[in-house]
């Protein structure tokens, strides 16, 4: 790279990172003052303002990287010549366009270019190609190559030697013979395409006949029409021409055949006679030298392939069951390709192959995973079961274990909750057995006293005095009787309480009972906390009958009634409890437990209402379940209501119901029968 101003000058060596070869093949200055380098690894785009280059090769689009010629038109597209092809590229959109055998530019191999007055003359390995550029993406390329054929001295243009003079001339040096061509007029060629027909079928190598006529008709008794691959004649059964109609060997199928070759349309093959070989030819008679064909297999090739010998046939071997279509074009001298002539064929598929055999595939399939599943299955639950035996046993021991140990837990929290009320029960009865004691202890001092006066006044001769003394003493001894009698019932109750109950029935007092419980529960909290205080009140029927029942049992289940009734009005008047419009009504709040009794008739039904907080709603079905407590750990065993729904279903054959309303109260309700 020489620079003028400075004489100055810097070698890009082929061992360059930037530059990439050691071989310079051409140079091309664009528009914008960039340097396009081609070299035998692509080119190499140099920009002196910024001092870098760029690559191009065949990873980025360009069809081969040996370059051999370029040139700039006009529109600013860069016409790159290499020897497996042209690409052309847009720097502004940044494009490249390749034109090779499948554009229709045949040979590929290239090495010179030349522009003439629209037209780009291209110098190939095997003649002079002309090229026209499309002027829209709707217009073709078009192509027309000069040749020995047209009285050129030879058809190698490689040596890269073109010239264009200012009066229009185009000179070309050939290779190997050393000659000068110089073009002075384009001749005159040929724009008409010529068809091109399919004229033969070999299958395995075999040319079929094609016989009886009668045959062939015969297959057209429901069909009414031929419609011939060739010139798309219709014909009918009736104006068939009668040496047309032909029937295939070998039991192979067809739909009809084409006018004239006979060729069977809708050819259906079996799956080993899949081997074919098509002719096909263009019928000009004129500048047969230089007709070119292309063709395609549809469902067998991918892209066209153009023929580069001068056979016009083609062979396939071993085709897969399936769709084909085979297709064939040729053009002369111009570029344009003709209408393809087209034959489209199936091969069948081996029974083996066929759908109804792949049923019977996919229906055996299924049968056997049926009846691999199936053993599987069993075999899995010989396994499960020889398992769950194992299992079963196992657990069997375990659950015999934890049932004893279940019921002596039970026995020992049923016994826990036996005593838990014998002792809220003695402690009440301690309370209450305190106020007789009192008495008689008061009344015992008092007579005491009242002796010493009597012996007193009897010495002193006021026998009236000592009478008056002594009546005193009667009514103190009267009173002293009446509150030891008091002691002893409670004494007697409590012993009755304490002893296990026989599960006898006998006539029972429910109103006695119930007024003995209330108290007893409420003295027995008093007893365990001072600062406890409710009110309670009995309403007693007074026209209640006894009722068979047993006496232990129905107390139980009124001290534990009872006894929750005073827990709940004690909760409420400790937290503050709010009512449901949110407000507190602390102030006015007063706890109160009511005992009720009344005869129903056939039943007695008994209430023991609070005016505590209520049972909330998520809980309330699970109050009668056995060991569900809301008291705090250690507080409660959460046998209490369930002994008591036991006692009064099971026992007495009565009901236990509950009725409760968040922020006013749970009233239990037993109804017990009569008899």
């Amino acid at each position: 790279m020489y620079n003028p101003e400075t004489n100055s000058l810097k070698i890009l060596p082929g061992s360059s990172p930037h530059l990439d070869s050691r071989l310079v093949i051409c140079i091309e200055v664009d528009g914008s003052g960039r340097y396009w380098v081609g070299t035998d690894n692509g080119l190499a785009i140099l920009d002196p303002d910024k001092n870098t280059i760029q690559h191009l090769r065949e990873e980025e689009g360009l069809c081969h990287n040996n370059i051999m010629k370029m040139m700039q038109r006009e529109d600013g597209k860069l016409w790159v010549a290499t020897t497996d092809g042209l690409s052309v590229i847009d720097p502004v959109n940044q494009t490249i366009t390749n034109l090779g055998e499948a554009e229709g530019l045949v040979p590929d191999e290239l090495y010179d270019l030349r522009e003439k007055e629209g037209t780009v003359y291209i110098g190939s390995v095997n003649g002079l190609i002309l090229v026209t550029p499309p002027s829209d993406q709707s217009t073709p390329w078009h192509f027309f190559r000069y040749s020995e054929a047209q009285g050129f001295p030879s058809n190698d243009y490689k040596r890269n030697a073109g010239l264009l003079l200012n009066n229009g001339q185009l000179w070309f040096g050939t290779s190997p013979n050393n000659k000068l061509t110089i073009l002075t007029q384009d001749p005159v060629t040929d724009t008409t395409p010529s068809p091109v027909y399919i004229t033969g079928l070999r299958i395995l190598d075999e040319n079929p006949s094609f016989e009886s006529n009668a045959a062939f008709l015969s297959y057209f008794e429901t069909e009414d029409t031929l419609l011939s691959g060739v010139g798309k004649q219709v014909f009918t059964k009736n104006t068939l021409p009668p040496d047309s109609g032909y029937v295939f060997k070998n039991n192979f199928q067809w739909d009809s055949l084409s006018i004239p070759y006979r060729i069977p349309l809708g050819l259906k093959l079996p799956y080993n006679q899949n081997s074919l070989k098509f002719s096909y030819t263009n019928l000009s008679v004129l500048n047969r030298d230089k007709i070119a064909y292309r063709y395609i297999l549809q469902g067998a090739d991918i892209f066209w392939v153009y023929n580069k010998d001068i056979s016009t046939s083609k062979t396939y071997f071993n085709l897969s069951p399936g769709m084909y279509t085979f297709k064939v074009e040729s053009k002369i001298n111009n570029g344009t390709w003709s209408t393809p002539a087209e034959f489209s064929f199936t091969i069948l598929p081996p029974w083996w192959q066929t759908w109804w055999a792949y049923g019977i595939y996919g229906l055996l399939f299924i049968g056997g995973l049926l009846i691999a599943d199936r053993f599987q299955k069993q075999r899995l639950i010989r396994i499960e079961r020889r398992k769950a035996q194992v299992r079963e046993l196992a657990q069997a021991k375990e659950i015999e274990k934890a049932y004893h140990e279940l019921k002596t837990t039970q026995s020992q929290l049923i016994q826990a909750e036996k005593m838990a009320s014998l002792g809220e029960l003695t402690a009440g009865i301690a309370h209450e057995i305190q106020n007789p004691l009192n008495f008689v202890n008061n009344f015992s001092e008092v007579n005491l006293e009242l002796i010493g006066e009597a012996e007193q006044e009897f010495d002193e001769g006021n026998q009236a005095v000592v009478k008056l003394i002594l009546n005193d003493i009667r009514e103190n001894e009267k009173k002293i009787s009446h509150h030891g009698k008091r002691a002893d019932d409670i004494v007697k109750g409590m012993l009755q309480h304490s002893r296990t109950s026989s599960g006898q029935k006998e006539p029972t007092d429910l109103n006695t009972l119930a007024d003995e419980y209330l108290r007893l529960a409420y003295h027995g909290l008093r007893a365990k906390d001072k600062s406890f205080n409710a009110d309670f009140k009995l309403e007693a029927d007074e026209n209640l009958p006894k009722v068979n029942a047993v006496p232990q049992d129905i107390g139980r289940v009124l001290l534990n009634l009872i006894n929750n009734a005073f827990h709940a009005v004690q909760e409420r008047n400790l937290s503050g409890f709010q009512n449901l419009t949110g407000l507190s009504d602390q102030e006015n709040y007063k706890p109160t437990v009511i005992v009720s009794t009344k005869n129903l008739g056939d039943q007695i039904k008994i209430r023991v209402k609070d005016n505590g907080g209520g049972i909330p709603e998520e809980i309330k079905d699970k109050i009668f379940q056995p060991f569900f407590t809301t008291k705090p750990a250690g507080e409660g065993t959460g046998l209490g209501l369930s002994m008591s729904y036991d006692i009064i279903t099971k026992g007495h054959g009565g009901q236990i119901k509950m009725e409760t309303k968040e922020g006013e109260g749970t009233t239990f309700i037993i109804l017990l029968p009569m008899n």
